[in-house]
């Protein structure tokens, strides 16, 4: 009896330091899904009105096959956030162009879109990219919904 409770012991205490190897592995090891290639996103065109589609050119270089979510932010002196969306660009070096549709609600002013990528690397972590847009203008004369 006593040679079980010993058993069982040091498969308890094997089991748990097995788990704070994995964790402490998961928690420190840097991952590197991907990255922007620039700092500030080319935008076109540069004045638009509500209710129209602004392109964002985004070069990226994504090293996993991991999928990613999106939050994108209008951001004057205020932030507009916009729903966020997941996507799975494929690996590798890429330049793509993104259509983001400009809300009837934003008052006519000079924004920066801020797109902030996160990547669940594991159960315990995620890794989290940003960058902003240039800036462009919202003008009056959209149509009304």
């Amino acid at each position: 009896m006593k040679n079980i409770l010993h058993i069982i012991s040091f498969i308890t205490l094997l089991s748990a330091f097995i788990l704070m190897l994995i964790f402490g592995f998961w928690f420190l090891y840097p991952y590197h899904p991907a990255e922007f290639t620039e700092d500030n996103f080319k935008v076109y065109p540069t004045e638009i009105k509500p209710g129209q589609n602004l392109t964002m050119v985004i070069p990226y270089c994504k090293y996993s096959s991991l999928p990613a979510t999106i939050d994108q932010r209008f951001i004057d002196s205020l932030i507009y956030i916009r729903p966020t969306f997941s996507v799975d660009n494929p690996t590798g070096c890429h330049t793509i162009k993104v259509s983001v549709p400009i809300p009837y609600g934003l008052p006519p002013e000079r924004y920066v879109i801020e797109q902030i990528v996160t990547y669940r690397v594991n159960p315990i972590r995620e890794i989290k990219i940003m960058a902003h847009s240039e800036s462009f203008q919202i003008v009056q004369g959209g149509e009304t919904e």
